[in-house]
């Protein structure tokens, strides 16, 4: 009988962590739900005791070690072991850079890209010793290609994915595979959670768009079933293209597309 295997994912309040903590549940997964804010847990806990499911939900600020610290080794206490990490948690910084300050760029950099580096340094020496595991992060087709008023969203997928590139060279003879998945936009909360570096709200239009986040959850579950994942998934039909457009389009053509 193949062991069930245990998974960590981060940001699982709502979107693609609350969908991918059901999906894989539902899947034979043994699924911790992390959040930072248990306030929020109340439709994860409606769902999974609906649809049956033994979804074990903890506390975690990706941009506080000590959530983070006490998270993993309640999971190694119960369960010996962590197989997979979700880097899922994040949120967007809206407006132009005329109008920001570094403190805008901080705060989206500590949560996108330094809360995935917390949470891996957390569970590698884990992975390590078991000589397995996999992490995946998180990104987006905007870590492939900027956008207008979003630059310090960007800018933190960007760091993301050379990061990620760079370790899975690192990790990989340690039986440990790190692996970028692109959604294209989605229909998740992210709209609704937008921080902006204007008072002026009104200038910007931004609203919840694209197919539902369970494709990539979907998709998500069908790269762990893989001995040996690609370093990238996109997911979507615009990441996918965009993606395309960017690497064999000039580059007047990609701008045009993007703004």
């Amino acid at each position: 009988m193949m062991k069930r295997k245990v998974v960590l994912i981060t940001g699982c309040s709502s979107g693609l962590g609350y969908e991918t903590a059901l999906w894989l549940a539902e899947k034979g997964y043994i699924v911790y739900a992390s959040m930072r804010n248990l306030k929020k847990n109340k439709r994860l806990v409606e769902e999974s005791k609906q649809r049956n499911l033994n979804i074990h939900i903890c506390e975690l600020d990706v941009c506080n070690i000590d959530t983070i610290d006490n998270c993993v080794s309640g999971i190694i206490e119960n369960e010996k072991r962590i197989d997979i990490l979700i880097n899922n948690a994040g949120f967007a910084v809206l407006g132009k850079f005329t109008e920001s300050t570094n403190e805008d760029f901080e705060r989206q950099f500590a949560t996108n890209f330094y809360g995935a580096l917390n949470c891996s340094r957390a569970v590698l020496p884990y992975m390590i010793d078991n000589k397995e595991g996999t992490i995946i992060n998180v990104s987006s087709i905007l870590g492939l290609t900027g956008a207008g008023t979003l630059s310090a969203y960007c800018s933190s997928k960007f760091a993301l994915e050379g990061w990620s590139e760079s370790i899975r060279c690192e990790l990989k003879k340690k039986g440990i595979n790190i692996v970028l998945v692109e959604p294209g936009f989605f229909r998740t909360e992210i709209y609704n959670n937008v921080s902006y570096v204007s008072e002026n709200k009104k200038q910007y239009s931004i609203s919840s768009m694209g197919g539902s986040p369970i494709r990539v959850a979907k998709r998500i579950e069908s790269i762990l079933k893989k001995k040996r994942p690609r370093r990238r998934y996109t997911i979507g039909y615009d990441s996918y293209f965009g993606c395309m457009i960017k690497r064999f389009f000039p580059d007047f053509i990609s701008e045009k597309l993007v703004k």
